[in-house]
């Protein structure tokens, strides 16, 4: 767990692989802090394995301005020359489809999106970057199939759509969590393969 990984690291430790970070302490609950100073090395042991250089706050240090290494950050310039944030080319790939335009009035933070290992929609982009492309149509022909059963459906109020509509959302959750998962790989691939086949292509 790594919780547990966190509870035997002291200040002095931590500082040493750049992972002492002041807002990971959680007042009144000891175990939400260990398992975000456990997350930080985690990921800070991670990118030392592979051969990452450390990252920095501020993410671009301010020539006479002081900066501190975090190493659980990525250099911003390494980061989108290399997508290294990122764990597979589906999920680098996806990565920059949605970075390469700028919605009106969005609000999204481009260099930590690139530079820092902990940012949930960096995390949600490692999870489901690989169904990016397909997610979508998968969600249409569901979509399609409850329409079709509204219309043939002879219950009252079309009670049975209904039902089918909510097992099917409390279903759906679980499962796409559950596609995300590295184990769960061969299987994606097969399905998606399925699902393509389906739409022609």
């Amino acid at each position: 767990m790594i919780g547990n990984m966190a509870e035997a690291l002291s200040q002095e430790e931590l500082e040493a692989l750049h992972c002492w970070e002041p807002e990971d302490r959680v007042p009144g609950r000891p175990a939400m802090t260990e398992f975000r100073r456990g997350l930080r090395r985690h990921q800070a042991l991670w990118r030392e394995a592979n051969g990452h250089p450390v990252g920095s706050h501020p993410i671009v240090p301010r020539s006479g301005k002081p900066s501190r290494s975090v190493g659980s950050r990525l250099p911003l310039d390494y980061a989108r020359a290399t997508g290294a944030s990122f764990l597979t080319p589906e999920a680098r790939d996806a990565a920059r489809a949605r970075t390469s335009f700028v919605e009106p009035h969005q609000s999204f933070d481009h260099q930590r999106f690139w530079a820092d290992l902990l940012w949930s929609p960096t995390l949600a982009v490692n999870l489901f970057g690989e169904l990016a492309t397909d997610l979508p149509r998968v969600l249409w022909m569901i979509h399609l199939g409850l329409i079709y059963y509204w219309l043939i459906d002879e219950s009252p109020n079309q009670q049975r759509t209904r039902r089918l509509t909510d097992t099917t959302l409390d279903l759906l959750v679980p499962l796409l969590r559950a596609a995300s998962l590295p184990l769960m790989g061969p299987l994606r691939k097969r399905a998606l393969k399925v699902i393509r086949a389906i739409d022609g292509e």
